[in-house]
């Protein structure tokens, strides 16, 4: 048929990969109810992300899956779920979390003990690769 077989084929394509994504939030409180709520949400994602007992403790369950949207605007998550100009991203899991208690170099708390700042950097891991078939839903950027 006058083809020839490709030697470089195992470079282009050796199997499909699963995307990262790393996101670091810094956190500083103005009021005793605002540092309650930075606990929280420190405390949520590190117990999402670790793994649960299965009944009777002989087996264990995977951690939460996570899903990540762009959103704009207020009203957005209900009416427009993605960021159109920012790329959409599949259920991750939540791989690694880091909580620097003193992102500005110093120790520094409130009275309560409460530091004045805290900096939570996570790291999402895509469960599933991207398929070209993923495509074709609209979205003006895609995956």
């Amino acid at each position: 048929n006058g083809a020839v077989l490709n030697p470089n084929l195992e470079l282009l394509f050796e199997g499909p990969t699963l995307r990262s994504f790393n996101y670091t939030f810094k956190m500083s409180a103005e009021n005793q109810g605002e540092a309650t709520e930075i606990k929280k949400i420190i405390k949520w994602f590190k117990k999402g992300m670790a793994i649960k007992k299965a009944s009777g403790n002989l087996f264990l369950s995977a951690p939460n899956i996570f899903s990540i949207k762009y959103i704009k605007g207020e009203d957005s998550v209900t009416s427009n779920p993605n960021h159109d100009a920012i790329n959409k991203v599949k259920n991750c899991a939540l791989l690694d979390m880091k909580v620097n208690y003193t992102p500005e170099g110093n120790y520094s708390t409130y009275t309560d003990g409460t530091m004045t700042m805290y900096e939570m950097s996570l790291s999402f891991g895509e469960l599933n690769p991207i398929y070209a078939e993923d495509y074709k839903d609209g979205h003006s950027i895609g995956y």
